[in-house]
């Protein structure tokens, strides 16, 4: 399976929201996409805006969105999760991924519609291998552990490159300035770090 450029970017991002949340109080979100697809499942509906409402919000604080617009953006998130739950496959994505691509979209689209920034949408650096490399069948808990893991086998300022502009979603830009450095300095961070994470994950050597 080939997936775009934004849809691999996505698979990332949704592993990576992992890394900042606690899951002690884990849900079968596969399972409940699927009874609110079969059932229209009310109950299942609830349990997952309850997991998931806080989650996407914070991501989309911390991305600059203001709360306000957050709170609208995670409505029509779940707005188009109850229309579109028939659409989900786990044999192409987990849940997290396929939510959080849903938000990451009606975000992209809030900030065309009001012009408010440039919205970067194709990262010029292929993450194609990241996550596919990753086994299909290890559960969202394995897999962040599996990213967690070789992030932190990167050089600091590749690590923290990457988590600027996949966790936190900073342009090359963004991040020039807060580091102060250049964007060439950025690009060259991102490609080195991504490079070695895809030789990780897919032969185990070490970075």
């Amino acid at each position: 399976m080939q997936y775009s450029q934004p849809y691999k970017r996505i698979i990332f991002i949704g592993v990576m929201n992992n890394l900042n949340t606690k899951t002690s109080n884990e849900i079968d979100a596969n399972q409940l996409l699927k009874d609110i697809a079969l059932k229209q499942d009310k109950l299942a509906f609830a349990k997952l805006f309850k997991y998931y409402a806080p989650r996407i919000k914070s991501y989309l604080a911390q991305n600059g969105t203001s709360l306000e617009e957050a709170d609208e953006l995670v409505q029509n998130t779940f707005i188009t999760i109850w229309q579109k739950a028939d659409q989900f496959n786990q044999d192409k994505s987990n849940a997290s991924t396929w939510i959080f691509t849903i938000a990451r979209n009606k975000k992209i689209d809030s900030f065309r519609k009001n012009k408010k920034e440039e919205v970067n949408i194709d990262d010029i650096f292929s993450l194609s291998d990241i996550t596919q490399n990753i086994e299909s069948n290890l559960n969202e808990k394995e897999q962040t552990t599996i990213i967690k893991n070789a992030l932190s086998k990167l050089p600091s300022k590749q690590a923290e490159v990457i988590k600027m502009a996949y966790l936190q979603d900073k342009t090359h830009q963004n991040i020039s300035d807060e580091k102060n450095i250049s964007i060439g300095t950025v690009k060259s961070r991102i490609r080195l770090g991504l490079g070695k994470l895809k030789k990780y994950l897919r032969k185990g050597e070490d970075i």
